[in-house]
C-alpha cells in the first residue's frame, strides 16, 4: 500500500501504477479531515435510514441465473446518501475519461460475496448513437468505516496472490477488470461496512462473459 500524497495531486501516477500491478491499494487516500466528515454523513445516514433509499443485494433474487454467485449485502445510489456523491466523484476522477458507475455499498452481520471476477457488459445510452454497449475496465473499493478491524470480517480477498486486504478507514482499492476476488462475511457485533464501490466503464466488449447473458449486477 501507499500514503497518497500523489493520489491527491496526480491521478496518472495511479493509472500508471495500476495498468502495471493489475491491483494496488492506496492508504490515506483522502486528506484525513475531508475523509472523516464526509464518511461520518455516510454513517450517520446509514444509521437513522435502515431501509429508506437502501436495496438489498441478495443470492435469492439472482439464484435461477446461470452465472449467479453467493452475495448478500445492501446498497445506494451515492446521490441519495448524506455525503455519498463527494466520495463517488472523489474516486471517479482517477479515470475522467472513462464512464463512473458507482454506489454506497452496507455489509452488516451474515454479508458477503462468493467469489466473482466482475465482469460485466453494459448498455449505455450515448448521445447521438443511441445504446452502446460498455465493459467494466476497472473497479474500485474505497473504504469508509473508522476504526474496522481484521476480526470484524468483510476482508477483500484477492484470489489471483491470496492477499487479504482488510477494509481499513480511508484506503481505496483499484483493479483491473476481470481480476477473481471475495468478501468474506462479517462477523456478529461488527459496526456496518460501509464503502463505495464501482467500476469505470469503456465502449466495446473487453472479455468475453462466461454466459450468453450480459451480467450488470453490482457486485463489489
Amino acid at each position: 500500500s501507499q500514503s497518497a500524497v500523489e493520489s491527491h495531486i496526480a491521478p496518472l501516477l495511479l493509472q500508471a501504477r495500476l495498468t502495471k500491478e493489475k491491483l494496488i491499494v492506496v492508504d490515506d487516500f483522502l486528506p484525513f479531515e475531508v475523509a472523516s466528515r464526509a464518511s461520518s454523513l455516510v454513517l450517520e445516514d446509514a444509521a437513522r435510514n435502515e431501509k429508506g433509499d437502501w436495496s438489498s443485494m441478495s443470492y435469492e433474487e439472482v439464484a435461477h441465473e446461470a452465472d449467479a454467485i453467493a452475495h448478500d449485502f445492501d446498497y445506494a445510489e451515492a446521490e441519495d446518501i448524506s455525503g455519498g456523491e463527494h466520495l463517488s466523484d472523489a474516486v471517479s476522477w482517477i479515470f475522467p475519461d472513462l464512464i463512473p458507475v458507482f454506489s454506497i455499498a452496507r455489509y452488516t452481520e451474515g454479508h458477503h460475496i462468493d467469489a466473482h471476477d466482475d465482469k460485466a457488459h453494459v448498455p449505455i445510452e450515448m448521445k447521438g448513437k443511441g445504446e452502446v454497449l460498455h465493459s467494466r475496465k476497472y473497479a474500485a473499493i474505497y473504504y469508509l468505516t473508522p476504526t474496522w478491524k481484521a476480526s470484524y470480517g468483510g476482508v477483500l480477498v484477492d484470489e489471483v496472490t491470496g492477499t487479504h486486504i482488510v477494509p481499513k478507514f480511508n484506503r481505496l482499492v483499484l483493479f483491473e477488470v476481470p481480476r477473481l476476488h471475495r468478501v468474506t462475511a462479517v462477523r456478529p457485533n461488527a459496526p456496518p461496512r460501509l464503502s463505495v464501490f464501482g467500476w469505470w466503464l469503456t465502449p466495446g466488449k473487453l472479455y468475453e462473459l462466461d454466459v450468453d447473458d450480459d451480467d450488470d449486477d453490482d457486485d463489489e
